[in-house]
């Protein structure tokens, strides 16, 4: 005799070629819900379950490893042209700029400076999730931090009719 397994025992079945067709269903695991119910799954619900999970892992892992080469791609195809753009600002800034352009110039260094920290905010995000990341304190002056926003959205804030007060 073949046991199948029950809650509270094993009930004999015959062994016989007639049951032949259904060994996957003589080979039960038991699983418990979370209301305390005894469920009984086969070996084939087990193996399909564990390759859902197998597969929902390797899909997770790969778009994880997609999301990092993009950052990487990305904050190089964005700083290359950001370091041209911010060279010729210094550039410019050594040339003789008309007293109209000249209150331009710091606003453009700012908005190049503060976007060139965005990049390297992203570059750093990129490390931290693989565990390259290292942390470089520096002093700061929160008025500076300040009058340089106001340099470079003084402009906008005015045309709204607003205006900074710090």
């Amino acid at each position: 005799y073949v046991g199948i397994g029950m809650v509270g025992g094993a009930v004999p079945v015959p062994d016989s070629s007639a049951f032949a067709f259904v060994p996957i269903l003589l080979i039960t695991s038991i699983m418990y819900e979370v209301q305390g119910r005894q469920l009984f799954l086969t070996t084939r619900d087990l193996q399909r379950m564990v390759k859902e999970h197998q597969d929902a892992k390797d899909e997770a892992l790969q778009a994880r490893d997609s999301e990092r080469r993009f950052f990487a791609l990305m904050s190089h195809e964005i700083r290359t042209p950001l370091g041209l753009v911010m060279g010729y600002l210094e550039l410019l800034k050594g040339t003789k700029i008309s007293a109209e352009q000249n209150p331009f110039m710091e606003p453009m260094s700012a908005a190049a400076d503060m976007l060139k920290n965005i990049v390297n905010d992203l570059l750093d995000h990129f490390k931290l999730q693989v565990g390259k990341f290292l942390l470089h304190p520096q002093v700061c002056k929160i008025s500076d931090l300040l009058n340089t926003w106001r340099s470079m959205a003084g402009t906008l804030v005015q045309s709204k009719g607003l205006e900074f007060r710090f």
